[in-house]
Order: structure tokens, then C-alpha cells, then sequence
């Protein structure tokens, strides 16, 4: 596989997630999560459920919209910067970095 190849060519997984995927950074928030928006990856994508931002609460897209790039530039101009998350819209991603309690 690629990733022993990787692995012989010196970097450890840590470095080989980070060079091939997009990182995004969630933060506890209450009951449930903030995470940034990065218009820039979602592109393209349907909405499982409401995008609720978090900053007002306000549901800025409803449950399956396209996410077309006019969309996520009228998004981006009215100056959206974090969405809200529920549990349940983190479970099927991956941990790219150790948790640390802080």
C-alpha cells in the first residue's frame, strides 16, 4: 500500500492525514460543537441537516440544499465564521491529531 511507502520515505501518519486531507478544528460549545467554516471543503456537498451558525444561532442553510460556490460566497461576505454541530454530525470523522485535556 501507498501509506507504507510513506512510512519508509520518513513520515508517520500524523504528517501523511495533514498532507492529503483538510483538517478542521472542532471546540466543544455547550452541548454541542464549533467548528470553523472552510467554504473552500464543502463545496459541491448536499446538507445532511440544518447549518446553524454559531455565533447567532440563525439556521443559514437549510437541510438539503445544494452547497453551489455562489452560495458559500454569499455566506462568506455576510461573514459567517463557525458553524454549530451536534454530536451526531462529527461521528464518521477521523482524528488527525491526539485529543489533548487542556
Amino acid at each position: 500500500p501507498v501509506t507504507s511507502l510513506l512510512m519508509a520515505l520518513g513520515m508517520d501518519g500524523e504528517e501523511i492525514l495533514s498532507t492529503f486531507y483538510t483538517k478542521s478544528s472542532y471546540q466543544r460549545d455547550g452541548e454541542g460543537w464549533r467548528i470553523p467554516f472552510q467554504p473552500e471543503t464543502l463545496k459541491g456537498a448536499k446538507t445532511l441537516s440544518d447549518m446553524i451558525d454559531a455565533d447567532t444561532g440563525e439556521v443559514v442553510v437549510e437541510s438539503g440544499k445544494k452547497l453551489n460556490p455562489r452560495l458559500l460566497r454569499q455566506l462568506t461576505e455576510k461573514g459567517l465564521k463557525a458553524l454549530k454541530a451536534t454530536n451526531d454530525d462529527i461521528y464518521g470523522n477521523y482524528l488527525a491529531e491526539d485529543i489533548v485535556n487542556a
